[in-house]
């Protein structure tokens, strides 16, 4: 059983917390690669799960092959995709939303379709804290809302093709390490109470962004809604 979260579980610079479970008979195998557990060896290990989800089995056997995935395997999730970016530490966000809601998640979880993970590569991990604050900024948002089309009630979706052509800029190691002191102390915030005020570090982080782009008071005018 893993944790599992869905979108409206992941709020906005605080540790995520689960509500449900999933049933992930999954194991990564010599190569790196995620595939489901033998039977036998669920059976025998597992027997409580393997008694419950047999409750199942026909219905699962008919979805597999319909869906023309492995009817062999017919406990297994559908699309399990890989465990080594569900157990990564990652930044996750809910798919649509109407204020950018990042949240830094280091137990593991599982997001569901509703949520999201960007998973950084291995060279750039250790300024996670630097890449999240900007995707927390009114600036992310000004550009996602720019850029893309409001479902509805101005919900916009938060995934590859949104996020992928906004571009980082080069920060200072000196600028990186203050953002990420801000940010640990918002963490540090959350972590005592999720409905602490974090408002003027937040937007501390917003006038460092600023920088960051080089934007004129003009245009930060036009990003916080003041022009």
């Amino acid at each position: 059983m893993k944790p599992l979260l869905k979108g409206e579980d992941i709020k906005r610079y605080s540790q995520p917390v689960n509500q449900s479970y999933i049933f992930y008979p999954h194991i990564i195998d010599a190569k790196g690669k995620t595939n489901p557990i033998d039977e036998k060896t669920l059976i025998e290990k597992y027997p409580l799960a393997y008694q419950y989800i047999s409750n199942f089995k026909n219905y699962l056997i008919d979805k597999k092959i319909k869906y023309k995935t492995n009817p062999t395997c017919w406990y297994s999730l559908h699309r399990a995709r890989e465990k080594r970016i569900f157990e990564s530490d990652k930044l996750i966000t809910p798919q649509l939303q109407n204020h950018p809601s990042f949240a830094y998640d280091t137990m593991k979880c599982y997001p569901d379709a509703g949520g999201y993970s960007l998973i950084p590569i291995k060279e750039h991990n250790e300024n996670l804290f630097y890449y999240y604050s900007i995707l927390n900024s009114k600036l992310f948002y000004y550009f996602i809302t720019s850029t893309s089309t409001a479902f509805n009630n101005n919900y916009y979706y938060f995934k590859t093709a949104y996020i992928e052509p906004f571009r980082f800029p080069y920060a200072s190691d000196s600028v990186i390490n203050e953002i990420k002191t801000i940010v640990r102390k918002i963490l540090d915030s959350k972590q005592e109470s999720v409905t602490i005020s974090t408002k003027e570090n937040e937007e501390h982080i917003d006038q460092l962004v600023y920088k960051l782009y080089n934007l004129t008071p003009e245009e930060i005018a036009i990003v916080e809604g003041k022009a």
